[in-house]
């Protein structure tokens, strides 16, 4: 598995985030009003030149929130979005951050788990789907 993780603009994640997480969801789903602010980053995972995966991420009061993780279907279950999450769980690290979330959808805490993420006990829907925040604390001693 050879790719790159680089950063990338906010319009080059919306094709992505569109086909995996909402393909029939109005676009207030796909566009989010914090895409363009100085401080949210974007960052795309490429293999070769084909942009495979995409995850945003946006910073507000000392804590950092991720969003829109997405990795094309026919190449999900083979360490792409692990990729993509280390990418970030490492640029929060070295940012100083004292937390770093997301709304994660239910079906996906084991995975945020994995990660040493724990969740609040209440969940919420969008649409039809469930969702907890997961989220991650840091302390000074974390930070490289």
């Amino acid at each position: 598995m050879i790719f790159s993780i680089k950063p990338i603009s906010a319009e080059d994640t919306y094709p992505l985030r569109r086909k995996v997480l909402w393909p029939n969801g109005p676009d207030a789903l796909v566009l989010l009003a914090d895409d363009h602010l100085p401080s949210t980053q974007h960052f795309g995972l490429f293999e070769a030149d084909q942009l495979i995966g995409v995850i945003s991420l946006f910073e507000q009061d000392g804590a950092m929130q991720f969003r829109k993780l997405a990795v094309d279907h026919a190449i999900q279950g083979k360490g792409y979005g692990t990729a993509l999450l280390a990418h970030v769980l490492d640029v929060a690290q070295s940012s100083g951050t004292k937390r770093l979330w997301c709304n994660a959808r239910v079906t996906a805490m084991p995975f945020y788990a994995r990660f040493g993420f724990s969740a609040e006990p209440d969940s919420f829907f969008k649409g039809d789907e469930e969702y907890k925040i997961a989220y991650r604390e840091y302390s000074l001693r974390d930070s490289r």
